[in-house]
């Protein structure tokens, strides 16, 4: 029987190790707006190789398509706009003000956590680039778009994804 996945309980991020590993020590980067989490999977490129003297291709490539998740925060505060478009924090004089000159990527671990199913999903290597997106009406909130593309792990032997599907024991 299958394992029904729903719902979700958290999104997180870990700077890479030093050795080009995924991170361990992981921090939420706030509260998923509701309806705005997905995953994508592009379609496979196939290259058939096709001759003059039959219709059936001799053989056939296929590469898998681009892999990547999105969501929208509902409560970006600096630290999340630090992670997801560069920039600095100051904290001198007792507050935080985010600054930046143009928006850059963070490459880090992410983890998925769902409310029932899967007990996590893990992208060892990721890259991510927020922007600012909603408004500022009654009945809307400014919004920090993530778009989060999948990408190899340096580190020799590292899968590029982990679905845990029962917790080890221990």
């Amino acid at each position: 029987m299958g394992l029904v996945t729903i719902g979700l309980e958290k999104v997180e991020v870990a700077p890479l190790a030093g050795d080009g590993g995924p991170g361990t020590v992981f921090t939420s980067l706030g509260f998923t707006s509701k309806g705005t989490f997905s995953f994508q999977e592009d379609d496979a490129t196939v290259k058939n190789v096709e001759v003059e003297e039959t219709s059936t291709p001799l053989a056939a490539f296929k590469t898998a398509g681009a892999r990547r998740v999105l969501l929208s925060l509902a409560d970006p505060d600096a630290d999340a706009l630090s992670k997801t478009r560069g920039g600095t924090v100051d904290t001198a004089g007792g507050g935080k003000v985010y600054s930046e000159d143009d928006a850059v990527e963070y490459e880090c671990t992410l983890r998925i956590t769902p409310k029932q199913g899967f007990k996590q999903i893990q992208y060892n290597k990721v890259s991510l680039l927020g922007k600012l997106n909603g408004g500022l009406g009654a009945d809307q909130e400014l919004l920090l778009e993530i778009a989060v593309d999948i990408l190899k792990p340096t580190k020799e032997g590292v899968k590029v994804m982990e679905i845990i599907e029962v917790a080890p024991a221990g």
